[in-house]
């Protein structure tokens, strides 16, 4: 990936979120989701499995993609949403 974080920035990011859990609330959500993961990502994906279950979301994990599918998969990244989407309509 292009982008690389050091270990002092993403200390900061991740005390700069602050300690919540949206866990709870996310099954009141009645919106279409999709999640995209990397397989390579730091975030483990049985987390994104998790949010997607309780989102009742589609999931799809991307191979040899990391944190920035867009940028890393963007073909697949493209296809996926552009199914999403028309499937919405």
């Amino acid at each position: 990936t292009p982008f690389r974080v050091t270990g002092r920035t993403q200390q900061e990011v991740w005390a700069g979120l602050g300690d919540y859990d949206l866990r709870p609330v996310l099954p009141r959500l009645n919106i279409p989701v999709i999640v995209l993961h990397g397989e390579s990502d730091p975030i483990p994906i049985e987390t994104a499995r998790q949010v997607a279950e309780l989102l009742r979301a589609e999931f799809h994990p991307l191979p040899e993609c990391g944190h920035v599918p867009y940028v890393e998969a963007f073909e697949e990244f493209v296809r996926l949403l552009d199914e999403f989407l028309r499937a919405d309509q």
